[in-house]
């Protein structure tokens, strides 16, 4: 369970460490936390007196009017801002920027890309990274970087510069997303980004999406390219990036506009695969169902809809998947995390985490077999916990290991 505050760490370091190492430790942590407080303090500065919580009244709104003049590409630009800056009063991230949103790890000129690092702070961006290069030439506006996590690594966003984003349904539960990728999440449930743009290492999409009630899409690695900042994981981990949004035609369009700037020919490493207009549904699925312990039967409802359900017995398959990845995470030994750490002298977060083709070629073999369509299944063992509660994220890390694309859609979006 991750300590509450950062008093509750020092009480504990104070209990076995000796006077004179306290003395320095004290000094130490007054100029990060000094650091730290200076940053939030800047943010909150940006912040126009009119958006500032509280907020009396919301006014009705109606759909986006832009293309037939009535309300114009400012307005709604600014429209945006002031509700993300109600948000992050209410949910407590680092927002800051002048509609869509990117995780705070992309480049953007003139911000950090903190990693959830103090040391991180004074970094800033000269240029664009690319996806946010990609956006802005498909005619979109980054006006907003979200909180992440220490390192990118903890299934919440937690980090010493600004503490805990809270889920917006129910601020004591957790808002998910390993790389921190539920501020992305947060800020699009809560209206104050149309689409967010996030990063995917072992399930920091889709566990935000999951907890926060929206849908999100989690390409092949080869699918659409990246640009954030430092890998402080290894080369043998593949990071994905995909959008958050509140519908699953803004996910298509999101898509669109990425492949419609034609990325692979300013990444290597994307496949040449233009958006595909002209693919029909299949009229019956063959509809594979990986169930969680029983707690998932999607089946009757899927049967009742005239297609075929397989129950996927790949047990076996998924713990050996799931030691692979987790060893892969950890193979470094923590040594960019400590080397960042070290730099500001800010204590770690508790509950950091730092054969993949044997595993890859069986899966290919089981799937195979059976030839599903499409595969469901839960996107995390259980809904979204208490703060600091969750299990593992063992499930979503799957698919990343596979290398398999994945998308989650709430049960009320159509």
């Amino acid at each position: 369970m991750l300590i509450s505050s950062r008093e509750n760490l020092a009480t504990r370091k104070r209990s076995v460490w000796p006077r004179t190492i306290l003395t320095a430790m004290t000094v130490v942590e007054a100029h990060w936390e000094s650091k730290a407080a200076a940053h939030r303090a800047f943010l909150a500065s940006r912040v126009p007196n009119g958006w500032r919580v509280p907020v009396l009244d919301s006014p009705k709104v109606g759909a986006l009017n832009i293309h037939n003049g009535i309300w114009s590409s400012e307005v709604v630009t600014t429209a945006f801002c002031e509700r993300a800056a109600v948000a992050k009063q209410w949910l407590n991230w680092a927002l800051h920027g002048l509609p869509i949103s990117v995780k705070k790890i992309f480049d953007v000129p003139g911000t950090p890309s903190t990693f959830g690092f103090i040391s991180c702070i004074e970094g800033i961006a000269p240029r664009d990274g690319l996806i946010v290069a990609l956006r802005k030439e498909a005619g979109t506006i980054p006006f907003i970087k979200t909180n992440i996590s220490q390192r990118c690594l903890l299934v919440e966003s937690s980090n010493n510069i600004f503490g805990t984003v809270l889920n917006p349904w129910n601020p004591s539960l957790s808002a998910g997303g390993s790389p921190g990728c539920n501020c992305e999440g947060v800020l699009v449930a809560f209206r104050g980004s149309p689409l967010g743009v996030g990063t995917d290492g072992r399930g920091p999409l889709r566990t935000p999406a999951a907890w926060n009630g929206v849908c999100t899409i989690k390409p092949s690695s080869a699918g659409i390219p990246g640009g954030a900042r430092g890998n402080w994981y290894s080369d043998s981990t593949t990071g994905y990036y995909g959008p958050f949004a509140n519908g699953v035609i803004n996910m298509r369009i999101w898509m669109q506009a990425v492949l419609g700037t034609h990325p692979w020919l300013k990444d290597p490493g994307i496949l040449p695969m233009p958006w595909n207009t002209t693919i029909q549904a299949l009229k019956k699925l063959n509809i594979g169902l990986l169930l969680d312990d029983g707690i998932i039967d999607s089946s009757p409802p899927l049967r009742n809809a005239g297609h075929e359900v397989l129950e996927l017995g790949w047990a076996t398959l998924h713990r050996r998947a799931t030691e692979i990845i987790f060893r892969i995470y950890t193979q470094e030994g923590g040594v960019g995390i400590r080397e960042q750490l070290e730099k500001s002298a800010e204590p770690l977060i508790p509950r950091t985490f730092t054969a993949r083709k044997g595993v890859r070629n069986d899966y290919m073999k089981a799937w195979q077999e059976l030839w599903p369509d499409t595969m469901i299944t839960a996107p995390y063992p259980h809904p979204a916990p208490p703060h600091g509660q969750y299990i593992t994220s063992a499930i979503p890390a799957m698919y990343n290991l596979l290398d398999y694309p994945c998308c989650i859609i709430p049960p009320y979006t159509g």
